[in-house]
Formats: C-alpha cells, sequence, structure tokens
C-alpha cells in the first residue's frame, strides 16, 4: 500500500479492469462508519418462490453449511 493511501477505505470491484477497479469510499475507517446510514427498503409486489431440495441435496447442502459453521437448512 503506498503511503498516501495509508488508513483510507477503498472500494475494490473485482469485475472492473485493472486500475480501474478501485474507488476510494472514505478518508478513514471513522470516515467510513460515520457515513453508515440506515435505510428503510420499499416494499414491492415481487413474490417469494419456495424451493424444495430433493433429500440428498439437502444433505449435501447441509454438510457444507455444517462445515462452514451454519445451520442447518430445514424444509
Amino acid at each position: 500500500m503506498e503511503e498516501q493511501s495509508f488508513g483510507k477505505v477503498y472500494y475494490w470491484s473485482h469485475e472492473s479492469a485493472i486500475g480501474g477497479d478501485t474507488f476510494l469510499i472514505a478518508e478513514s475507517f471513522d470516515d467510513f462508519i460515520g457515513r453508515i446510514e440506515a435505510r428503510k427498503e420499499e416494499k414491492d409486489d415481487r413474490e417469494v418462490v419456495g424451493v424444495k431440495y430433493s433429500p440428498r441435496l439437502l444433505k449435501l447442502i447441509n454438510e457444507k453449511r455444517m462445515k462452514d459453521g451454519l445451520p442447518p437448512l430445514v424444509q
């Protein structure tokens, strides 16, 4: 990290071209935290879709979740 960049907070866009992939978002961590605001989500009319896993797939997913320290999914 360059000395003039030390302590600043950047956003790295992994999908951007190299050289244009970082964006300064705050001069310091305290500045970054101070910019965070709660935002009220707008309600929409999207339909919620349920997913039904086969028992075998659910078992594989839950084995991976347990390795990652996550609770199992339940159908």
